[in-house]
C-alpha cells in the first residue's frame, strides 16, 4: 500500500513523529503509525481512480494501543488539526490538546479530564488559547454506579451556571436509548432516540424537537466486521418510502481476514438509486519508523 503514500503525506508523517514524541506522557513510544489519504473518486468505466487530494490523516499509537497523536490536513483550504493525547500510568486519558491552523492562524484548546474511582471521566475542563472572544468553557459528566453516563453539564464564557444539560437514558441491556437536551432554564430543546442491530451497532439515530416531532433520522447498516456499509438520512418533510436526502454506500478492499482494510470507497446514491463514487480512501499501517 506504500505505493499510494504521497511525498506530501510522508513529510507530515516525519513532522508528526517529532511532535508526538515531545509530549509528556507515561508511554510515548510509538508502536504503530496509520496513514489515511482521502482523494476525490473518479469513475472510469468499471474502475474507480483517485483525483485531487481531499485530506490526509496520520495517527500514532503507543505500545499500549492508545492513540497518542493525530494530524489532519485539508490541503485544498490550507487547514490542519493536530491533537496530542496524554495518559497517566493507568493509561487513562488525562489531557488532550487540539491545535487548528487555518490560513496561517493558529487556535486551539486543551481538555483536562478528571476520573472517578471506577476510571470513568466525571469532569472535563476546556481551556482555549488564541481565542479571546470565548476563552473558557467547561463541561461536567455524571455517572451512575454502573459506569453509565447519566448527565452532562456544559457552560461557556465564564458562566458559573451551565448553559445546557444532557440527560441520558438506557435500555435494560445497557445500550443508550435516549439523549435529552435541556437549556439553562431546564426547558427541553430536543432529544435523540437510538436503535441498534443484533450486533449492538447503532442502526438508527432519530432527532425530535421539544414537541416530539421528527426532525431527522440517520439509518446505518454494517458488514461482518461492523464497518459502515450504508448510511441514509431522512427529514420530516419526506414521505414514507421516499429515498433519503443523502444515502451513502461504502465498499472495502481488505488487507487480510482480520477486518483491516487498505482501500475504502464512498458512494452517493441519486434519486433513481444509481451510485456514483465520491471519495476513495487509502490506508497504510506500519510499525514505528526508525
Amino acid at each position: 500500500m506504500f505505493k499510494n503514500f504521497s511525498l506530501y503525506g510522508l513529510l507530515f508523517l516525519i513532522f508528526s513523529c517529532e511532535t508526538a514524541n515531545s509530549q509528556q506522557t507515561t508511554n510515548t513510544e510509538v508502536s504503530k503509525i496509520v496513514v489515511i489519504e482521502i482523494y476525490k473518486a473518479i469513475s472510469t468505466g468499471n474502475d474507480v481512480t483517485r483525483g485531487d487530494t481531499v485530506s490526509i490523516r496520520i495517527e500514532h499509537f503507543n505500545t499500549s494501543g492508545k492513540l497518542i497523536y493525530e494530524y489532519n490536513e485539508i490541503p485544498p483550504i490550507n487547514h490542519s488539526l493536530a491533537v496530542n493525547y496524554i495518559y497517566d500510568s493507568l493509561q487513562q486519558l488525562t489531557k488532550s490538546r487540539y491545535t487548528t491552523t487555518n490560513r496561517g492562524k493558529e487556535r486551539g484548546f486543551e481538555v483536562v479530564y478528571t476520573h472517578n474511582a471506577s476510571g470513568q471521566v466525571e469532569k472535563e475542563e476546556f481551556f482555549k488559547f488564541n481565542q479571546p472572544d470565548n476563552p473558557y468553557e467547561w463541561g461536567h459528566h455524571r455517572f451512575d454506579d454502573s459506569g453509565k453516563k447519566r448527565e452532562t453539564l456544559e457552560a461557556s464564557n465564564y458562566n458559573i451556571e451551565p448553559d445546557t444539560r444532557h440527560e441520558y437514558h438506557y435500555y435494560p441491556d445497557g445500550k443508550m436509548e435516549l439523549e435529552m437536551l435541556y437549556d439553562q432554564f431546564n426547558n427541553l430543546g430536543s432529544y435523540i432516540e437510538y436503535g441498534y442491530d443484533d450486533k449492538g451497532n447503532v442502526a438508527k439515530k432519530c432527532t425530535f424537537d421539544s414537541r416530539g416531532e421528527l426532525e431527522k433520522c440517520d439509518y446505518r447498516t454494517y458488514d461482518n466486521y461492523n464497518r459502515l456499509l450504508t448510511q441514509g438520512e431522512t427529514h420530516r418533510q419526506l414521505k414514507a418510502g421516499e429515498l433519503p436526502i443523502r444515502h451513502n454506500y461504502y465498499s472495502y478492499t481488505d488487507i487480510d481476514d482480520s477486518g483491516d482494510w487498505g482501500i475504502k470507497i464512498k458512494y452517493l446514491a441519486n434519486s433513481a438509486g444509481d451510485k456514483r463514487p465520491l471519495e476513495i480512501w487509502f490506508r497504510t499501517e506500519t510499525d514505528k519508523l526508525d
